[in-house]
């Protein structure tokens, strides 16, 4: 084989090593590589065309809640096996607990999605906020350049190399590329959750309150809670707690297909039923039967309860460590603004140097912005607890309520307009 260059695009080049056959080396030519101006003048980062719109964290829950589809088929097949049961007599041969397991089922799916969408939510508040952040650290390095130019000028000497700046204003902008990448992810993953078109060119503004705080309820309320807006643990009670045979048939069918997957996390039960619910199968069984799939019931029901309980805890135990975290990455920004404050007033006194006092400031936008990273993620703990207990399925879907009806609901840290996203209480 004769060798021959293998040209990909104008900057690299693979050329035979020559051995063993079948391998090359790449070279790059970097004096062909484009920079930063002439890939962004191409149009990949182009202005949105439309102006943003403004979501708090409650809408964006509760959009999410209505849109679920799951929840939404759920429902329609819970209304069907209700009309069909009418139509029977006294609605025999059927299963009167179906359409209320179908129902709790449905609420459950809308509280997992408007968790979701809330937790994308404040991810993308973060990056915002870290967006603001970085455009401080730039204004920062754009006046001390402009007074080093200023001192270069009248011919003294500022202590540090003008091209240090440019390397570090280099880096800024890597990172913001790197924050508009997760801004278009993100905003894209909230709007598929919230029903709107996720290829539309509208930016979304996040104003929510992020306040650091613990748990907002006792632990033995919220396990009370979660309990009673399980809807594994619901079915489970209703179904134990009957004597119907029309129920009995509709617990054997349960435990054909849920007795293999007790206890692992997140079983779904539903899909059997609305798969078999509405076949009409009744065929009376004797007290030893009824006895023993009320056990099979109770044993579940025990097994799924358990399993929450450890789910509710751990998001306890999540926000103590989270909150834990943010007192720690308050003092380190304290720690730093002292240590700025200092060596300011010691560079005024020809003490210190420029370039301490720009490592120094840094350092304490390095500090706030790991800040705000630890106060989104307690955010997301207390929104972890709150899809555990189903408060966004029992908040968002209120009765009455129809689809695009948000509520304006004061709960647990979703305050209602508290504070911009460039804002935060701490």
């Amino acid at each position: 084989m004769k060798p021959r260059d293998l040209v990909v695009g104008d900057s690299v080049r693979v050329e035979p090593a020559g051995e063993p056959a079948g391998f090359g080396r790449v070279a790059l030519d970097y004096l062909k590589v484009p920079s930063y101006d002439v890939v962004s003048s191409l149009g990949a980062f182009a202005s949105p065309t439309e102006p943003p719109r403004r979501l708090t964290a409650i809408e964006c829950a509760c959009l999410a809640a209505w849109e679920s589809q799951i929840a939404a088929a759920l429902e329609k097949e819970a209304a069907s096996l209700r009309r069909e049961s009418s139509k029977r007599h006294h609605g025999k041969g059927s299963s009167r607990l179906t359409p209320e397991i179908l129902d709790d089922q449905a609420r459950e799916e809308r509280n997992d999605r408007a968790g979701e969408a809330v937790e994308a939510y404040f991810r993308l508040a973060e990056v915002q906020l870290q967006e603001s952040v970085r455009r401080e650290s730039d204004r920062e390095l754009s006046a001390m350049s402009e007074t080093l130019r200023r001192l270069y000028e009248i011919g003294l000497d500022g202590g540090i190399d003008s091209t240090e700046l440019d390397r570090r204003r280099a880096n800024l902008v890597l990172l913001g590329v790197q924050l508009r990448f997760n801004e278009a992810r993100l905003t894209g993953q909230v709007k598929t959750l919230i029903g709107a078109d996720p290829m539309s060119t509208w930016q979304i503004e996040t104003e929510c309150a992020i306040e650091p705080r613990g748990p907002e309820f006792e632990l033995v309320d919220a396990l009370a809670i979660g309990r009673e807006n399980d809807a594994q643990l619901s079915a489970l009670r209703k179904l134990k707690n009957s004597n119907r045979p029309e129920d009995m048939e509709l617990a054997r069918k349960l435990m054909s297909v849920v007795s293999p997957l007790a206890g692992q996390e997140q079983s779904r039960c539903w899909l059997l039923i609305l798969l078999s619910a509405s076949c009409g199968e009744n065929s009376a069984r004797n007290r030893r039967e009824s006895g023993l799939r009320r056990s099979q019931m109770s044993e579940l029901h025990d097994a799924r309860q358990q399993q929450l309980d450890l789910e509710i805890a751990a998001a306890f135990v999540n926000i103590r460590q989270q909150l834990v975290q943010v007192g720690i990455a308050k003092d380190v920004q304290e720690s730093w603004e002292e240590r700025v404050a200092v060596l300011e007033s010691h560079r005024e006194l020809q003490k210190s140097g420029y370039l301490d006092v720009i490592n120094a400031k840094s350092e304490l936008l390095k500090a706030k912005s790991a800040l705000y990273h630890e106060l989104i993620l307690l955010e997301i703990a207390h929104v972890k607890l709150h899809t555990a207990i189903g408060w966004y399925g029992q908040q968002c879907m209120t009765p009455g309520m129809q689809p695009g009806d948000v509520p304006c609901l004061p709960g647990p840290g979703l305050a209602e307009g508290a504070m911009s996203r460039d804002r935060l209480r701490y």
